[in-house]
Order: C-alpha cells, then sequence, then structure tokens
C-alpha cells in the first residue's frame, strides 16, 4: 500500500505510523513526487525516521 502526503503539515509522527504498518509514503511538492519513503527493515521495527533534503 501506499500513502501520498500532499499537505507537508503532517507530522512526521503520522509518516512514521504509516511506514510502521508497512506502507510507503511518497511526498509531493507542486504536485511532483520529491521523496519516496520505503521500509527497509520489518515495519514494527522502525523507532525512527530521519529526513533531510538532498537537493
Amino acid at each position: 500500500m501506499q500513502t501520498s502526503i500532499r499537505n507537508l503539515r503532517i507530522s512526521m509522527r503520522q509518516i512514521l505510523e504509516a511506514v510502521r504498518h508497512g506502507e510507503e509514503v511518497v511526498i509531493y511538492s507542486r504536485n511532483q513526487p520529491i521523496a519516496k519513503i520505503i521500509p527497509l527493515s520489518e515495519p514494527h521495527e522502525i523507532e525512527e525516521l530521519w529526513v533531510w533534503d538532498v537537493g
């Protein structure tokens, strides 16, 4: 399943919860996808996310 985020006011806690449920998270800016967060380990083992701008 995939969660799309079009409102950056969504909290990191909500993103973390989506990833913990095994969902990919796509972040959009100006209707263009700019980032995808994919769980690389077992979703229930994820304790924190680090997100930074590589642009």
